[in-house]
């Protein structure tokens, strides 16, 4: 669920917050990259780059 919600995320350009964009950091975190057959886990800062926080 973790990378599906990256992947939409990302793909879609979806509007978060910083603290939800913090929230998705914490998820990724809590992975040892790279995750076999999880492209958006085992990119942590790829994903989190990408993002598109509200400012």
């Amino acid at each position: 669920m973790v990378d599906e919600l990256c992947a939409i995320l990302v793909k879609r350009q979806i509007k978060i917050t910083q603290v939800e964009r913090d929230l998705v950091a914490n998820l990724l975190g809590q992975f040892n990259p790279p995750v076999e057959g999880y492209p958006y886990i085992s990119d942590p800062d790829g994903v989190l780059s990408k993002l598109n926080v509200a400012t």
